[in-house]
């Protein structure tokens, strides 16, 4: 909110805000983790989140550096739109829970 009260009235700016707002609705706990990933605002709203995306959304996650989410995405379906790759929003999820919880993905986990 504090990017659109400072008269940042782009586009840029009002997603910037809205990144905000999850932030803090999750280190609040009044939303969870499934609702903090699914609902995170990205370019391509529920397809998925690009790389950038990804270091927002994991910055409520000191202990997630990318390289051990990518660790953790292991072999991933993904698209391309504008020619940048998307991780789908499911996969993010999956690899941020079995991090949390230290653990490998269960094979019903997977689609």
């Amino acid at each position: 909110m504090e990017n659109l009260f400072n008269h940042e009235w782009s586009a840029e700016g009002a997603m910037k805000a809205r990144i905000e707002i999850f932030r803090i609705a999750y280190s609040k706990a009044i939303i969870n983790l499934e609702q903090y990933v699914v609902y995170f605002p990205t370019k391509h709203d529920t397809m998925g989140f690009t790389d950038k995306e990804i270091a927002d959304l994991l910055i409520v996650f000191p202990v997630i550096t990318k390289k051990k989410f990518y660790k953790a995405m292991g072999i991933s379906t993904a698209m391309a739109i504008d020619g940048d790759p998307i991780l789908y929003r499911h996969d993010v999820l999956l690899a941020i829970r079995c991090i949390l919880e230290k653990r490998k993905p269960r094979l019903e986990e997977w689609d």
